[in-house]
């Protein structure tokens, strides 16, 4: 059996939330209850961050039951300080970013039926709710299925989300529309005055004209200048267009932890014991008949 966090494709990161006013043994306590698991069950810790007391607490070999406990690397997500004004953090940025820039911008700009709007959504029924399950249908997504409007889940999410967090004006979406009709969003949730981008699509029909690329652009010069956030946090990997935004990065890992039964044991050994070491013969044998 595998246990899970409650944790998804769309999650920035996961983790088990403990009361900081607690003791360090209490604290220790509530996770041993929280991460136990019985001899035939697998536990999977999923995305959690790397300097995480979760990371850590697991990872102590001393602590009963952590004998047989496997590290993954996971996503490397780049993150944006909110801590200067936007024309200084704009300045900083690297010459071929603002080109590119400049480029869509003027692009974008010489069709005057472009606008750009952030809207708070607080209610499923909200029109611009349809707009964005739209737009999402017209996109690259729907080659591998995973548009808003032919992916249940997907669409689901999205309404659990604006159910959950609607009322509490944390969920907007940032939009494009040309002539009144939908291009594309950015959708943002916000917590503790950290701001999550956390889905985005455009209309393939207007790829010429970037959208994508100008909104998160408009979007994120508005946050700088509200002055109400202190981080954008991109809950992506590590692509390259994001390193010339910044160079900050959270890293995130999977921890996996195993019971005590002969099958577990031998899948624990298999996994983090025996395929390392065949990988590190491969390569080695790889590397020393290569030319000089």
């Amino acid at each position: 059996t595998l246990l899970k966090l409650a944790a998804n494709g769309h999650s920035p990161f996961s983790s088990i939330v403990v009361d900081a006013s607690l003791t360090p043994g209490q604290r220790d306590e509530v996770l041993a209850l929280l991460t136990a698991v019985t001899s035939r069950e697998i536990a999977l810790f999923f995305k959690i961050g790397q300097d995480s007391d979760l990371k850590k607490f697991l990872l102590d070999s001393n602590k009963p039951g952590h004998q047989r406990v496997g590290e993954k690397p996971s996503l490397k997500t780049p993150v944006i300080d909110i801590n200067q004004s936007w024309d200084e953090f704009y300045r900083a940025r690297p010459r071929s970013l603002k080109k590119s820039l400049n480029n869509k911008l003027n692009r974008f700009r010489r069709d005057d039926g472009f606008t750009i709007e952030q809207e708070w959504i607080t209610d499923p029924e909200q029109p611009i709710v349809d707009e964005l399950v739209t737009i999402s249908a017209k996109s690259w997504k729907t080659s591998i299925g995973n548009d808003l409007k032919s992916n249940r889940r997907s669409r689901s999410f999205l309404l659990n989300l604006i159910e959950s967090f609607g009322r509490s004006r944390t969920l907007s979406a940032w939009i494009v529309r040309h002539r009144g009709k939908p291009v594309a969003f950015e959708l943002h949730i916000v917590c503790d005055d950290v701001v999550y981008p956390i889905r985005a699509d455009y209309d393939e029909a207007f790829k010429a004209f970037s959208p994508g690329s100008v909104l998160e652009y408009s979007a994120l010069k508005s946050l700088f200048e509200q002055g109400q956030y202190r981080q954008y946090y991109t809950c992506a990997d590590d692509y390259w267009y994001l390193s010339n935004w910044t160079h900050n990065y959270r890293n995130l890992c999977s921890i996996e932890l195993f019971g005590d039964s002969l099958k577990l044991r031998l899948l624990y050994f298999a996994e983090y014991r025996l395929i390392p070491l065949i990988k590190r013969f491969i390569h080695v044998k790889r590397t020393s008949r290569r030319p000089a």
